[in-house]
């Protein structure tokens, strides 16, 4: 820091304003002051808009994660429509930058949504999806997501056994990245992996994970993770916990969710099993006229809930009591694709 100058003293100050003032000729005859040297210029640094980091599909880089996050939204829609933007998106993003592990797995379980739903071009999807889903893990196996991403694809898939692997690859990392106090999505894997254990045959186990997922989660998530906790009770044959905890969303049907209607299925069957037609049916009623872009319930089938929703082999006793449950609470029995 540059010191302080001292300040003259008063008589110091009185005497110099004096000889000042005696110097001072007459302003008719001053002489004007002589021109200043021109100052060297220095150029100055000018932000233009190129100079702004552009987006990486601007600029043909890597990509800065603003088209996950804007995927990731679409992909939660979950609608025809939103499906459609969502892998236009990623497509473009991935034409730009190919190993991006992150893009390319949700790209994977978008694929998996699109033979779920059985929309335009789904008889190719799931393959599609089982091979982003390997090449997001070869990209990034450090990557939490990357393992979540072909759990989800394999089991579809019924790659019961390597599922399985990959869902503890998922559990591991996440779990790791929770204990160094980072955001972490610990609930998320959780409960698909109690929702996988359902399928596999294992419904006690399944109930232990959901509480867990709920119990660590924050808000927001609360309608997909009762339908798993509600999904997982029904196959324990816990019908009437099934029940409370589904019960109160048929209060609440703004906004649809994909997850509501799928939680509609599940108190529809726990109310069959349970022995009150009625109010099977009356659930199941309300399935059939909730909001039809969200889930394209109206051509929802006893077939294609079992073709999308597959059991594993040693499971066929629990595939029949989720399937019968549907069945008697009023759900058309269809035809397979």
């Amino acid at each position: 820091m540059a010191s302080k100058r001292k300040r003259p003293s008063g008589g110091s100050k009185i005497k110099r304003a004096a000889k000042k003032t005696a110097a001072k000729k007459p302003l008719s005859k001053r002489t004007p002051p002589k021109a200043a040297a021109p100052r060297k210029s220095v150029p100055r640094r000018v932000e233009t808009k190129a100079a702004r980091p552009a987006p990486a599909s601007a600029r043909g880089g890597k990509d800065d994660g603003e088209s996950f996050r804007r995927a990731s939204a679409l992909s939660q829609r979950n609608t025809p429509e939103s499906s459609r933007k969502c892998l236009a998106l990623l497509e473009k993003a991935l034409e730009t930058d190919p190993d991006n592990a992150r893009n390319v797995a949700l790209n994977s379980h978008e694929h998996v949504k699109k033979w779920r739903n059985r929309r335009d071009g789904w008889e190719a999807a799931l393959a599609k999806a089982v091979s982003e889903a390997e090449r997001a893990r070869k990209a990034d196996s450090n990557d939490w997501f990357t393992h979540w991403a072909e759990a989800i694809a394999l089991r579809y898939a019924e790659q019961w056994v390597e599922a399985g692997k990959a869902y503890g690859r998922a559990r591991n990392l996440v779990n790791r990245k929770a204990a160094k106090a980072t955001p972490h999505n610990s609930f998320r894997v959780q409960a698909d992996y109690a929702e996988f254990l359902v399928y596999l045959g294992d419904p006690l186990a399944a109930v232990s994970e959901a509480r867990a997922a709920v119990n660590d989660s924050p808000r927001g998530y609360e309608q997909w993770l009762d339908w798993v906790l509600a999904f997982a009770l029904h196959q324990n044959r816990q019908y009437d916990q099934a029940i409370a905890v589904l019960a109160p969303y048929r209060r609440r049907m703004v906004p649809p969710s994909h997850h509501l209607h799928d939680a509609l299925l599940v108190l529809a069957a726990s109310y069959r099993k349970s022995g009150q037609q009625e109010l099977a049916e009356s659930a199941m009623d309300d399935f059939r006229a909730s909001d039809q872009t969200s889930r394209e319930s109206w051509w929802w089938t006893v077939s294609k809930e079992a073709a999308m929703g597959p059991f594993a082999t040693g499971a066929a006793l629990d595939r029949e009591h989720w399937l019968s449950g549907l069945r008697g609470a009023g759900l058309p029995e269809g035809r397979p694709d």
